[in-house]
């Protein structure tokens, strides 16, 4: 039987899976970095894309910020539910 720690470290895994094919699918070129990005209005972010193979959140400044370590599971969730089609 799975314990809670196993469910939560799956649902990152999801999320992450699920926000890095929306990102790669994306017809949105980034206004910061070479790819695609998702625009976002959220935490004073405008972008998230892929650098380097990890999720980024961009400022209107172009600052970087780790979505590792700059998030909540339900931003990410309010996130994937407004670009899943």
């Amino acid at each position: 039987m799975e314990n809670f720690r196993e469910r939560f470290d799956n649902l990152q895994i999801d999320i992450t899976c699920k926000l890095t094919v929306l990102i790669l699918n994306s017809k949105v070129k980034s206004k910061f970095v070479f790819g695609t990005a998702l625009p976002i209005n959220t935490l004073g972010y405008v972008e998230l894309t892929l650098l380097d193979g990890k999720l980024i959140f961009i400022d209107g400044l172009g600052l970087h910020y780790d979505v590792d370590v700059h998030y909540n599971i339900d931003t990410l969730i309010d996130i994937i539910e407004g670009f899943d089609f």
